[in-house]
């Protein structure tokens, strides 16, 4: 009888090490990537981002008196588009890359893209 007791906690304790070892081996969930960004005047800084495939939290700073946005173009015809922000407001625009690619944005507040406001976004 002892011995049985003996295997089965000898069991139990190489089934509680697998699962705590099985445990630690599992990578971590991908958390996303914070990219400062600077809104000012016409211009975007940095105007070449360049981050990892995957989300990517970009931290939007209007430091400018004019208002600005950010446009993504993701290609096809599809584009992603940050709230508006007014004189010296900013916040967090969480923005998925699910392929590698260069992806060019631009503020499309009236004619700040053409007056030099735009950038690239690269995924790698």
């Amino acid at each position: 009888m002892r011995r049985l007791i003996g295997l089965m906690l000898a069991a139990v304790g190489l089934a509680l090490g697998v699962t705590v070892a099985t445990g630690l081996d599992r990578p971590a969930a991908a958390q996303p990537t914070p990219v400062d960004v600077v809104l000012g005047t016409y211009i975007f800084e940095p105007a070449e981002l360049i981050v990892p495939v995957g989300v990517v939290t970009l931290n939007l700073t209007n430091v400018d008196s004019r208002r600005h946005n950010m446009i993504i173009d993701f290609g096809n015809g599809v584009e992603g588009e940050s709230d508006t922000f007014s004189a010296g407001s900013g916040g967090i625009w969480e923005v998925a890359f699910d392929q590698p690619g260069a992806y060019p944005f631009y503020c499309s507040i009236d004619n700040h893209a053409e007056r030099g406001m735009v950038g690239t976004l690269i995924a790698q």
